[in-house]
């Protein structure tokens, strides 16, 4: 065996069995504890992968709202407000792509047939009018920051349950159009509203409200206690105590009481409770590693050398702000970062010498739907 078959055959070994231990132990003893949408209060936190049952917007849950935060940091704050997770959900009538479909008709596929919209004082509504005349499916909330697109969700009480529609077209705003949802290709429709999109149940239906709001509760086809968005309770916790305690000068004190530092393992699965962990995909899919998974950013940094020997130095907030989007950096900055290790004398130098473009190369843009890319994660010399 030939030393570059030798050292490729060891690097792969060491990259599967580092990947399967941080899959392994990626959860710490205390988890990040984060508000989450339930249908039941006995739901256990394992089922919605680590985020806790406190769901709901009210004093007892010691729940602030962001713009107290706002009055100490206002800075912090400031920036949050214009960063894509502060947009991630809204009422489809407050969501400005709404008069975008403003009597506009969409084709949704054979078996569907012509959508059309309209927009009134109860908000927008959706018809197949060749298939349930004079009949109107109301599109309740608009998911997503926009920074890709948009999609609206219905929630319906369907028997004793509620299940949440996600609409079969999407808005996306590279083209400044509507189109297919990702992900409903090849779906059949089989019940009335499954006409209107994919119907969404249980555990799924409440993790997808969750991952966009900060708080709330879903009673019915409404969301009680609803703070739209991600922000600062969301990842820090409920700030009751720490308010109380800093008005009363307990800085100290009042800095211990809510979360704000992570181990890097923590940081990366507080940031998978959304963006996804490895526990979330099959592992076929793990060992195929197809495009589709450039989406869940947490998978491919677990999987990255550069994570599995960084001994928690490399996290999601090495390379992005929580605060900002992801363009708040510059590629220079990006790349700063990645020379700021691999620079020093006992690390992996670069082959091709190259030292301004090692995003490009180590985590190149993967286009999953057209005009919509994501950074591959899994950072590695790449043979495809």
């Amino acid at each position: 065996m030939s030393k570059s078959v030798l050292f490729t055959t060891t690097v792969c070994l060491i990259v599967a069995v580092g990947s399967i231990l941080v899959w392994a132990f990626s959860w710490p003893q205390q988890t990040p504890q984060l508000p989450h949408i339930a249908t039941d209060p006995s739901i256990a936190a394992t089922e919605t992968a680590g985020v806790s049952d406190a769901h709901s917007h009210d004093a007892d849950a010691g729940f602030v709202g962001h713009m107290k935060c706002a009055e100490c940091h206002a800075d912090i704050h400031g920036s949050h407000m214009f960063s894509p997770h502060s947009r991630t959900f809204s009422s489809a009538t407050q969501a400005s792509v709404a008069q975008s479909f403003r009597d506009s008709k969409h084709f949704a596929g054979e078996k569907y047939g012509t959508y059309d919209y309209k927009v009134d004082d109860s908000g927008l509504a959706v018809a197949l009018k060749d298939r349930f005349p004079d009949k109107f499916f109301p599109l309740q909330f608009a998911i997503g920051s926009g920074k890709h697109g948009v999609t609206f969700l219905t929630l319906q009480e369907d028997g004793h349950e509620t299940v949440a529609v996600e609409h079969r077209i999407s808005w996306f705003s590279h083209v400044q159009q509507a189109g297919l949802t990702p992900g409903q290709e090849d779906l059949e429709p089989d019940v009335e509203m499954s006409f209107f999109g994919k119907v969404v149940r249980g555990n799924a239906m409440r993790r997808c409200v969750s991952c966009h709001v900060t708080t709330g509760e879903i009673i019915g086809g409404e969301i009680h206690d609803l703070t739209a968005g991600i922000h600062c309770e969301r990842c820090h916790g409920p700030g009751a105590a720490h308010v109380d305690l800093a008005e009363s000068g307990d800085s100290d004190a009042a800095t211990s009481a809510i979360r704000n530092r992570w181990t890097g393992r923590e940081e990366v699965a507080l940031c998978g409770d959304c963006h996804r962990m490895p526990r979330d995909v099959s592992t076929e899919t793990l060992q195929a590693y197809p495009d589709s998974l450039v989406r869940f950013q947490p998978i491919g940094l677990l999987k990255s050398r550069c994570f599995l020997s960084s001994g928690g130095r490399l996290r999601c907030t090495t390379c992005h702000d929580a605060h900002t989007g992801v363009d708040s950096r510059s590629d220079e900055i990006q790349t700063g970062t990645c020379r700021s290790c691999h620079g020093e004398s006992d690390q992996i130098q670069c082959a091709a010498k190259e030292t301004t473009d090692c995003i490009n190369c180590h985590m190149p843009p993967v286009e999953l739907v057209p005009g919509v890319s994501f950074h591959d994660h899994w950072i590695r010399v790449r043979t495809r």
